[in-house]
């Protein structure tokens, strides 16, 4: 073989085969991860993910990647890109929801309620316990309109969504029950005497309960349950349908 074909052949063996060998951006962010380089992990896993978005477990990786940073705002991005996925677990919802509140970010709170509504993960808000303050919060992140506050209770009772009260307390930690929601959803519309009257088993009635919630479900602002019991405390997801609905009818902005 002539010298010059066998130069050729060498650099064409040597090229192959570093080719061959050559990593990907997962395998160096693998490497990186393993040896707790954690920032060069982040690195190279983003740069994967840009390549290949249908990546789950690039995510996962990503996520504690950041967390061993404690970089907790980039950290809640990548769960935030699973639950657009529609790939959050529970645990990764109820991260959300802690933090969305803790930090103040009412707009993301609403979207994630509504997100996960009727998902399979819907049942974890049912141990969350619908306060003034979380109702607030959920009105707040619901709005569009601009105000001058940050403070969901203020905004909520300078908007005439919920009442204050005459010592001037917020009591942000009071459960609010579905008669509650009822008499506070009832005060936000016209009066006026419902056309249609429904038999329920709770509510009687002789009940004051009775008329608001018959006006409120001809509004479509809540449904007909004849099981309703109005002393239970109301779901977080109840609260929120009852949110949208306020928006849809135009009364909140």
């Amino acid at each position: 073989m002539p010298c010059r074909y066998y130069c050729r052949f060498l650099i064409l063996a040597i090229l192959s085969c570093s080719l061959l060998t050559r990593r990907s951006d997962f395998e160096k962010g693998i490497v990186c991860y393993k040896q707790s380089h954690y920032s060069d992990a982040a690195r190279f896993f983003e740069a994967h993910y840009k390549t290949s978005p249908q990546s789950d477990t690039i995510l996962y990786y990503l996520y504690n990647c950041y967390r061993q940073l404690n970089d907790q705002d980039r950290a809640v991005g990548i769960l935030k890109r699973l639950v657009d996925k529609g790939k959050a677990t529970a645990d990764i919802i109820q991260i959300l929801f802690t933090y969305y509140r803790s930090h103040a970010r009412y707009k993301e709170l609403f979207t994630l309620l509504t997100s996960t509504y009727g998902s399979d993960h819907h049942d974890l808000y049912e141990q969350v316990p619908l306060t003034r303050r979380l109702y607030a919060e959920i009105l707040f992140g619901a709005s569009t309109a601009s105000f001058n506050t940050s403070d969901p209770l203020v905004f909520a009772i300078t908007e005439n969504l919920i009442p204050a009260f005459p010592n001037g307390d917020f009591y942000p930690d009071d459960s609010l029950t579905y008669g509650n929601l009822i008499i506070l959803l009832d005060r936000l519309v016209k009066p006026h005497y419902p056309s249609t009257f429904h038999g329920l088993h709770h509510i009687p009635n002789t009940s004051y309960l009775y008329l608001p919630y018959m006006r409120l479900i001809e509004l479509d602002l809540l449904d007909y349950d004849p099981e309703l019991r109005p002393d239970d405390i109301a779901s977080v997801m109840f609260a929120v349908t009852c949110v949208q609905r306020l928006k849809r009818n135009g009364i909140l902005d």
